[in-house]
C-alpha cells in the first residue's frame, strides 16, 4: 500500500512538472503571430504598456509592429521559470527595451503578461492581423 501511495505521489509530481514546463516553455514557432491587448481599461502607472487598443504583430525574423511600440526587434529567453520575451524598438529619446514574461492562459492559448497585477496582457489570436487597432 505504501508503494502505491509514493507511486502515485510521484506520478502525480511528474504530471505537475511536465504541465508547467509546456505552459511556462514556448517556441518562437508557437508565439509568431498577431495579439489583442486584453483589460487595459484601467490607470496605469507602467509607461512602457499600452492602455489602449492595440494589436502587437510577432514576425518570424525576429521583428514586430503594433502601434503602440511601432516597429522593433525581439528576443526570446528561455530559463527555469519560463520564457521572457524582450522588446527592443525606438522612442524619440533612441532605444527602449521592455522584458516581460510569456506564458499560456488556460495551459493552451500563449500571452504576454503586461502587468500581472490588473490582469493585463496581450492574448494571441486565431486570425493572424487580429482586428485592425492600429
Amino acid at each position: 500500500m505504501k508503494k502505491y501511495i509514493i507511486a502515485s505521489f510521484l506520478l502525480l509530481v511528474g504530471v505537475f512538472i511536465v504541465y508547467e514546463c509546456y505552459k511556462n516553455y514556448i517556441s518562437q514557432e508557437s508565439l509568431v503571430g498577431g495579439y489583442i491587448n486584453k483589460n487595459f481599461d484601467y490607470h496605469g502607472v507602467l509607461s512602457d504598456i499600452p492602455y489602449r487598443k492595440d494589436t502587437l504583430r510577432l514576425l518570424s525574423d525576429n521583428t514586430f509592429t503594433s502601434s503602440y511600440w511601432r516597429k522593433g526587434t525581439y528576443k526570446l529567453k528561455y530559463s527555469l521559470t519560463g520564457t521572457k520575451i524582450i522588446l527592443i524598438y525606438r522612442y524619440q529619446f533612441g532605444l527602449a527595451g521592455f522584458s516581460t514574461s510569456v506564458t499560456r492562459l488556460n495551459g493552451v492559448t500563449p500571452v504576454i503578461i503586461l502587468d500581472e497585477l490588473h490582469n493585463h496582457y496581450l492574448e494571441k489570436t486565431r486570425l493572424w492581423a487580429g482586428p485592425s487597432w492600429d
